[in-house]
């Protein structure tokens, strides 16, 4: 008899509670908490499944395979199993969300490009509520990554060196310091309980929205195609690993922190693995998710202001 019950009696939820034994080597986490069991089936014919990893040449192939099938033999089972691999469904893109309601005052327009940005001539989809006020506010987006996905730390890594990291961001190199475009932009990611966004903020002038938004496309593409320099993965480890135990100094702060190991499932040794998986992310690594999160060409824009160079679709 298998562990859970006789070799007839498995069901799809007792083989994912059998699963999480199996641990993904370099994260140190189950595969189920991962989100890497895909299309579990039980039939007359036998198990089948597939593990989803977002890198075709991942190299823990045989270990996480060998493993599955170890577990499922002690269930006891005597059925034939089938195990593929396979990429994560790639994240809704671009597009108006089916079913979204048209918010009063609030316009579909076009952003024309001024070609500043190094993008070229080109428009930008927005949604605009137009108020009467000397700058622009603009959120950008688009889909991001759940908090339990395997490239999370990679995504972490990216996005501070792309706009999380205040005056050292390409974001606010490029934007701020360079062309004097806006005081603050930045870059975020927002896993949240049933969607995942990848999001940012700026707020500029008003004659300057088109030409701010050329270049936030322009440095999305730019870590997407050509990923980031050597010193740049170094310096952003630094300072990730570094900064890490301000979060653990005051009781207001520890709380939150354990509230949130608590909320997203970490585990007990998360403050001591954390910074583990900061120092694991490669170059390599930081190519792969910028190739999968980034897509300039879908951001969604809203825009609260009165900016130049803006159209009205609707």
């Amino acid at each position: 008899m298998g562990l859970f019950g006789g070799k007839n009696n498995l069901t799809p939820e007792k083989i994912l509670e059998a699963l999480r034994a199996v641990q993904e080597p370099k994260s140190k986490r189950d595969i189920v908490a991962l989100n890497m069991v895909k299309n579990l089936a039980v039939s007359g014919a036998g198990i089948s499944l597939t593990i989803a990893v977002s890198d075709p040449a991942y190299p823990f192939k045989d270990t996480v395979e060998k493993d599955v099938r170890a577990v499922l033999a002690k269930l006891g089972s005597d059925k034939e199993v089938a195990i593929q691999w396979g990429a994560p469904p790639p994240a809704p893109r671009g597009g108006t969300p089916q079913g979204r309601a048209d918010i009063p005052g609030v316009k579909s327009i076009v952003a024309v490009a001024s070609g500043k940005g190094g993008v070229g001539k080109s428009a930008l989809a927005a949604e605009l509520a137009e108020r009467d006020i000397p700058q622009s506010i603009v959120l950008f987006g688009h889909a991001g990554l759940k908090r339990d996905d395997v490239d999370f730390y990679a995504a972490s890594v990216m996005n501070y060196i792309l706009g999380g990291s205040g005056f050292t961001a390409r974001l606010t190199d490029e934007i701020r310091v360079k062309r004097g475009l806006a005081y603050g932009v930045y870059s975020y990611l927002l896993p949240m309980d049933h969607a995942a966004l990848f999001m940012g903020r700026v707020a500029t002038e008003n004659g300057a929205v088109a030409e701010t938004l050329d270049i936030l496309r322009a440095e999305f593409a730019r870590m997407r195609d050509e990923g980031v320099g050597e010193q740049e993965l170094i310096d952003a480890k630094t300072y990730l690993t570094g900064s890490f135990p301000l979060r653990l100094d005051s009781n207001g702060k520890i709380a939150r922190l354990l509230v949130g190991i608590q909320l997203e499932d970490l585990g007990i040794d998360y403050i001591d693995r954390r910074n583990d998986y900061i120092e694991a992310v490669t170059l390599e690594d930081i190519r792969r998710i910028a190739r999968r999160l980034l897509h300039p060409e879908d951001l969604e824009v809203v825009v609260v202001g009165k900016p130049a160079n803006l159209e009205a679709t609707n």
